[in-house]
């Protein structure tokens, strides 16, 4: 927001698929592979939050921008159109189905999409959709609540042995 752009993925980057996207969702309730993973600190069990648990704890904010169908990549050519390996492309798909989200619904734009194409900013709370203002009153989230990964997925260690020695508890 601050560069006034929704950047391409920078995972695609790091991953080298070529051009790198913006993915988008047509799910107007929630696209499930946007949500964080969160980890048991005392049993070491890996859980995907669902949209309540990460609206309450984390927050949970979405984009509303035109569809201008056009401009997009549908997922179904995304294979043609990038250098994705088809393992990594099959995995994607799995995991997306595993998370309860539909590949159909995802499209992806090749470049960055200026912040002067949102429509609206929306946040989930108290079960619903609500659109971001400057007099709306945003909950304020702990210091950190459960260890969730990053959004490569990997679990920071010094946070997470931090929070083991504050809670004295071991990993194992």
């Amino acid at each position: 927001m601050n560069d006034g752009f929704i950047k391409t993925s920078y995972k695609e980057k790091k991953w080298k698929i070529k051009p790198a996207g913006v993915w988008l969702s047509l799910n107007p309730v929630c696209e499930h592979t946007c949500l964080r993973t969160q980890l048991n600190l005392i049993t070491g069990e890996k859980k995907q939050m669902n949209m309540f648990q990460q609206a309450e704890e984390l927050g949970l904010v979405r984009f509303v921008l035109p569809f201008d169908k056009t401009e997009l990549c549908t997922w179904a050519a995304y294979k043609y159109k990038t250098n994705i390996k088809q393992d990594e492309y099959l995995m994607l798909e799995d995991n997306g189905y595993e998370a309860g989200s539909n590949p159909k619904d995802w499209y992806i734009k090749f470049q960055d999409i200026p912040v002067s194409k949102v429509i609206s900013i929306e946040i989930f709370m108290n079960g619903q959709w609500i659109e971001l203002t400057d007099d709306l009153e945003l909950p304020q989230f702990g210091e950190i609540a459960p260890i969730y990964t990053n959004r490569d997925g990997v679990y920071n260690q010094k946070v997470l042995q931090e929070q083991l020695e504050k809670n004295k508890l071991q990993l194992n």
